[in-house]
Order: C-alpha cells, then structure tokens, then sequence
C-alpha cells in the first residue's frame, strides 16, 4: 500500500534529522483532541471501494510562532485504480476576498487588529460516512504495529478542505449578522483564509470589535489567537494567552516583525518592510538562479516594483538568447545581477507606513491619482492615494504599482504606452471598487500625448490591436480622466527602466509622487492635446462605395435600339 511505503520513508527521514519526536508531538496533539480516532472494529472490515488511506508528509514553516512542523495529507496519491481523492472531489469556488484587496482595506484604520484561526480546518468536522476517505497509518515508535486511524475533522492537503473551512467561517458569521453585525462585516472583507487583518478608527472602538470577533468565533467553535495591534490599551484589554507569542511587553520591541500574509509588519512602529530571503553565494550565475532570485522576494503590492523590473528584464534577455537553465550567463548580464542581489538586502531598511495617513488627520476628501510610462523594456502603472484634511493640506501615499516586461514581439513605444495606459485604468478600476471611491475622483496621467489622443476619439477609427485596447481603457477610466504630465515628473518613468536598490532607497518622486500632487488643483499640469498634424499610422483606411443617381436620364435608352424585337430581347 502506497500510503504504508511513504509513511515508513518519512519515518526514516525524520528520525534522521532529529525530527520525529517533534511530529510525533504534532499527531499525538491530533489524537488527544479528538481530530483523529483509531478506526472502530465495526468499520475495519468495510469495502475497499469505501475507504481510501492518505500519504502524509512534514511541513516545516521555521517563522511560525506556534507549530514549527505540520502533518499534511497527499490526497492528490493515486491509488491503485489510478485515481485519487482529490480527484474525486469538487474543490469548490473561492469565498474570502483576494489578498490584494485586504491588504489594501488594512492601510484605511487608525488602530490596527490581527488575528489567526487556531487550527481553522481541524475546527470543522466531517461527517460520519466520509471519515473513512479520509484515513492514515501510524504509529509512535518503531516498535509498534502500523495502525489504522481516520481523521474526524477537515483535513490538510484535500483539494475541497479550503472552502469546507471558509464556508464554515462565512457561514458562522451569516448566522450571527444580527447579533453581532460589525464583527460579521469584518469575516466578509478583511479575512483571508484564516488570517485577519482589520482596525477601528479608536482605541475604544478596537476593543468593542476585538470582543465581537472573538465572540462570533466561540459562537461557530472557533478560536482567534495571536492578537496583534500598534496600540497598548486595545492588546492590554486581551488576555495574555490570547496575545502574539512573540509579543513578551504589551507592544512589541522597535526590531520585532510578525509575517502578515507574507508582509513584515512593525506593530511597534506600525510599518511594512521587504522581506528580503537570505542571498547564499552562487559559485555559477545561471538562468535558474536568477529566476529563484526574483522569485524570493515577495512584494505582493509593487511598493519595490522598479527595482524588481530589472531582473525581470535581465530574465527575459536571457530567454531571447536560448540559455538552457544552468548554463552560464553572459557577463554583461552577471554584471547587472551581482550589483542587484549586493544591493537587495538595503531595501529592508526602506519602511512603509501600514496606514494612509497620521492618526491625528482628520480626512474631508479622497483622491486616486495614477501614472503610467513604458519603455522599449517594460511598461508600468503606479496609483497614489490623495488625502486632503479640512485646513487643505494634502497628504501623499504609494498605495501599490505593476510592471510589465514588453513583449518579445518588437512593439513601438505608442502601442507599449497604450498597453501602460490600459494596465493603470486596471489598476485604478480595482483600487476604486475596493476603496469605495467616486468616479469623480479619479485621475489617470501619461506622459504619451499620442495615446491621449487616441483616447480623444472613436476606437473604431484604429487598427485592431490598439482600438481593442482604447475600447477597453474607456470602458473603465472615460478620457475626461486623463490628463498630461511631463516625463520628468512622472513616477512611474522608473519603473519601466528599472533601478537598483540603492538608487530606489532615495527616489522621492516614486515613494511620494510629484511635488504638485500635495498642492491644490489649479496648480496641477493642465489638460493639454497636442492634435497631430497627420493621421496616425495606427488608424485605418476607410472606404466608401458611392452610388449616385441621375434624374435626366432615362431607365431604359430607347434611342439606342432601332428593332423593338431586339429591344424585347435584350431588355429581358
């Protein structure tokens, strides 16, 4: 049996690595709280075509705070027959908003809240008649006999787990709306998975909202733990046990950073940095090595995007150039990369303020300013978040950017410029929705006058490829919302060419936007098309087929025929 041999292999593993004690703790924990039963002698016997035995495997995850080491099932095994679980089951749709969208919602609170679902999907039971899909072998020691256990509850590494678990979250919080109705609007925008990331305007109202969600959890037999906040009074009003482990004072020290999803956070300081992966020495610098590079570091909001574009670039050269992976790459390009990745570990000590805007500032409008540039490499998009107060000053903040490497396909720089121009009105449409923002408030800048007038017009008058796109920029962002900006002011300009870390670190004009932004409208760049002399090379040849009548002359000639026979003929 498949599931036997791959337990036997990771028992050796683990005992080779000094390991097995600790996943041993890890099943016996399964067992004590009753997320794992021996199989009963009743259902021993069962038909084969009834039960089915999972391969597991150890996760490591070194940053976590609590379990070090996870068991997760191999549903996706095949048996004998050829098939798995998993392909036995629907996964599922997806439930909980995208992560971009709760990050995004988490700069908007004065007061920052997390939390974690203690063990989410061990919360959720199964029912009786699928226990027996869902069974394993184990046994403590080497000494003992294989035995035959089933899980009782929803199971790690099965293809439907995820959306049993967030349905029961989502379902949870619908049953109790009305006695707790802010705790519930919460489950719907600002949990990912098991992960909450969420605030209050006050301390006051942090606490209220902490003990609702705490409270609609207990309802559904959950637990939040590991409760985190940049404020004392909200994580003093939480039991200790309840609170960050990492956490020994009430707020945590100026150099302590949790994960959250992926993102380092300060709550001491209340700042994002860059977690940057640890850079071991490559003897041989080979296509595989830069893409693992660019991989590693995780910048899930384009906040590092200019700096990450030149790799992206670089791995491109290298695909045009048919490099198999571990062949050694060209020096022009080891040059490139040796003085990126030296650079990368600087950009941990560049910080982003989690929220928008100083506690103390009291918001009486809200503005999306976005920017878009290309080059014969890239092309990019940056949007920003306007704040003005009631004394109308004006705070600036990076809200998030995306790049894009230009298509192999040589493209002039109108068409990369339009393709810039349609991933901004994505990236401002997006931002819009989630933030809730007017469309009157949006403004979208290019420094491409070209693509300002192709956007002045019908997109029927283009050629395919560009009216396409024009049509689709349109249907998000209307041309009334598309303005000027020279290229020297524009942000996103770097982010198409690319920086080097060091050179990102002091780039204000992308960390803050142009100094105009901060002042009032009428000193902003005003609205000006250049209308070009000639028709563009993009825009189509029409044709028209013209037919005219004339009065004066008659339908038939008569005079032309001197037999009316031949007239009959020939008229017929």
């Amino acid at each position: 049996m498949q599931a036997v041999r791959r337990f036997l292999s990771l028992e050796r593993s683990l005992r080779a690595k000094n390991q097995f004690k600790d996943f041993a703790t890890v099943m016996e924990e399964y067992m004590k709280l009753g997320h794992a039963e021996v199989v009963p002698d009743t259902d021993s016997r069962k038909s084969s075509n009834c039960v089915f035995y999972l391969p597991m495997h150890a996760v490591h995850k070194e940053h976590s705070t609590t379990t070090k080491i996870r068991a997760v099932f191999d549903a996706s095994a095949k048996s004998s027959t050829g098939v798995s679980l998993n392909d036995t089951l629907l996964v599922g749709p997806t439930v909980h908003p995208p992560l971009i969208d709760v990050l995004l919602q988490f700069g908007f609170h004065r007061i920052a809240l997390t939390a974690d679902v203690s063990k989410m999907y061990r919360a959720v039971e199964l029912t009786q008649s699928d226990r027996d899909l869902h069974r394993f072998v184990w046994r403590s020691t080497p000494t003992d006999n294989l035995t035959d256990y089933r899980m009782t509850r929803v199971t790690f590494g099965v293809s439907a787990s995820s959306f049993a678990a967030n349905m029961s979250v989502k379902q949870n919080a619908l049953n109790h709306a009305t006695e707790y109705p802010q705790a519930a609007r919460i489950v719907e925008t600002s949990f990912y998975v098991d992960d909450c990331l969420s605030g209050a305007d006050s301390a006051e109202e942090a606490v209220i909202l902490q003990r609702q969600l705490h409270n609609l959890f207990t309802k559904g037999g959950f637990l939040l733990r590991k409760w985190d906040s940049n404020d004392a009074t909200v994580l003093d009003s939480i039991s200790s046990e309840l609170r960050d482990s990492q956490s020994s004072h009430l707020l945590p020290t100026d150099d302590e950073y949790k994960k959250t999803l992926g993102i380092e956070w300060n709550a001491s300081k209340d700042h994002f940095r860059l977690t940057v992966a640890d850079q071991p020495p490559i003897e041989t610098l080979t296509k595989r090595g830069l893409a693992s590079d660019v991989a590693k570091t995780y910048d899930v909001l384009g906040w590092f995007s200019p700096a990450t574009i030149k790799m992206k670039i670089l791995l491109q050269k290298l695909w045009e150039e048919g490099l198999e992976w571990d062949d050694p790459v060209p020096s022009s390009i080891k040059d490139v990369w040796c003085k990126w990745r030296s650079e990368l570990p600087e950009l941990s000590h560049k910080y982003i303020p989690r929220c928008y805007f100083d506690v103390a500032y009291h918001i009486s409008s809200i503005q999306l300013h976005g920017f878009s540039d290309a080059s014969e490499s890239a092309y990019s998009a940056v949007v920003y978040l306007r704040l003005t107060n009631t004394s109308n000053s004006s705070q600036i903040s990076l809200v998030m950017s995306k790049t894009k490497v230009a298509p192999i396909k040589c493209l002039s720089i109108p068409r990369l410029e339009l393709c810039g121009a349609h991933l901004l009105s994505q990236l401002l449409s997006h931002v819009k929705k989630v933030f809730d923002i007017p469309l009157s408030s949006i403004h979208a800048w290019t420094d491409s006058t070209v693509v300002l007038n192709w956007l002045d017009g019908s997109p029927k008058r283009f050629k395919t490829y560009v009216g396409n796109r024009i049509s689709a920029i349109l249907d998000l962002i209307p041309p009334d919302k598309w303005r000027h900006v020279s290229g020297l002011e524009n942000p996103a300009d770097c982010a198409s060419r690319g920086l080097y870390p060091t050179e990102l670190l002091d780039y204000e004009l992308w960390w803050n936007g142009p100094d105009w932004l901060k002042k009032s409208s009428i000193e902003w760049p005003k609205k000006n098309m250049i209308k070009p002399n000639t028709p563009s090379d993009e825009e189509k040849e029409i044709s028209l087929l013209v037919v005219a009548e004339s009065d004066h002359l008659p339908v038939i000639p008569l005079e032309r025929f001197s037999n009316f026979n031949h007239f009959k003929r020939v008229t017929c």
